[in-house]
């Protein structure tokens, strides 16, 4: 399923400790099973040690039904969380708000280095008007004048563009209250007509002027172009105490995680249906794959139409995770659309549209 022990950490598992822990399938000590035989097994370092690899980011519903996880503590910390809106008007205007949006992308190895995390949304509101909404700067481990250090440079370049924004910050001794605070309950999932792609973005187009003004550009394109999108700043890279795993690998130069974000109205014909896919498979997301070539996506919030899936959600670790699927399940018992091996099978509908509504159907025989 898609909770903490399935979509969660099979897939991975960013979170806002990704810039201090890593990936949540990082931390990942034991797991208990049952495997395509009806097995009940158990699977760590030294018992069944390439399922534990492969357990850990190679993707649910793959390998067997996971029953329990064992999971590493960490010491309690405390931190600092700051949430604000930010809007044009008429005295600032569309480009002063993408001028602001470029100065605080250029900060981000900065927070991430220091073990920062943001998410927020950039959204576009018709009329070119647009809303910056952070739904949490969360600073782990930071009192409140260690994040206003970490931010002043920031702050300073918004105060002399005029950037009319009122951050409302609040410090935590405890990563629950900090969690609560930052992040209300909200309507998740993607929901009756709500489709998401998302693309990992490199450290590289940090590490280069003229990357990253194409990379705000394209940013600025799409949302123009009436996609929301959201934007995780973390790293995530692989602590040394940690073993390897199927986590994939674009994640481990991961700067800034990205959703384009669009609507498909509820009486949307198939037609209407497929082409507004194309535009946000294609069309959108190709002008962010055009700037970050050599990385990847995330099977846990992916597009279900992503081009080459496979090297897209799993790099260089597909090929052996395949050969462990067909070890370990040679009859595919399991199955999910874009789980390793699902290239095998397709499900067929009326409409030939990208839904799970339909007959399973074998592609290849094994």
């Amino acid at each position: 399923n898609v909770g903490i022990l399935g979509g969660f950490i099979q897939s991975g598992g960013h979170s806002p400790l990704s810039s201090i822990y890593g990936m949540a399938a990082d931390h990942v000590l034991a797991f208990e099973l049952v495997d395509a035989n009806g097995r009940f097994i158990s699977v760590t370092e030294d018992d069944h040690p390439d399922l534990f690899w492969a357990l850990r980011g190679g993707g649910g519903s793959t390998f067997g039904v996971v029953t329990s996880v064992t999971i590493k503590a960490h010491p309690r910390i405390d931190a600092t969380v700051t949430r604000f809106n930010l809007f044009t008007n008429e005295n600032f205007t569309a480009d002063l708000f993408w001028q602001s949006v470029h100065t605080h992308f250029q900060h981000f190895e900065r927070y991430a280095d220091a073990g920062a995390y943001q998410y927020f949304r950039l959204h576009p509101l018709g009329n070119d008007q647009f809303w910056f909404e952070m739904v949490a700067f969360f600073a782990p481990n930071m009192t409140v004048a260690e994040y206003n250090a970490l931010t002043e440079p920031w702050y300073t370049e918004w105060a002399d563009l005029g950037v009319p924004f009122s951050p409302v910050t609040g410090y935590y001794d405890n990563y629950y209250d900090a969690w609560t605070a930052a992040f209300p309950l909200e309507i998740g999932g993607t929901g009756a007509g709500t489709r998401i792609a998302t693309r990992i973005l490199p450290l590289e187009n940090w590490e280069c002027d003229s990357l990253l003004n194409a990379t705000v550009a394209a940013i600025r394109n799409i949302t123009e172009h009436g996609y929301m999108t959201y934007h995780f700043q973390l790293k995530a890279d692989l602590l040394p105490e940690n073993s390897e795993n199927a986590v994939n690998p674009a994640w481990r130069n991961n700067l800034d995680f990205m959703f384009a974000i669009t609507h498909i109205p509820l009486n949307a014909t198939p037609d209407e249906w497929k082409d507004i896919d194309y535009r946000l498979t294609y069309d959108t997301m190709d002008q962010i794959r055009g700037l970050t070539p050599t990385s990847g996506s995330y099977l846990g919030e992916g597009d279900i139409n992503e081009p080459d899936w496979q090297q897209a959600f799993y790099g260089s670790n597909y090929q052996r995770l395949y050969d462990l699927k067909k070890y370990y399940d040679p009859d595919d018992v399991f199955y999910a659309t874009t789980a390793v091996g699902s290239e095998n099978w397709e499900v067929v509908n009326a409409d030939n549209l990208p839904i799970q509504n339909g007959k399973l159907c074998r592609l290849v025989v094994p």
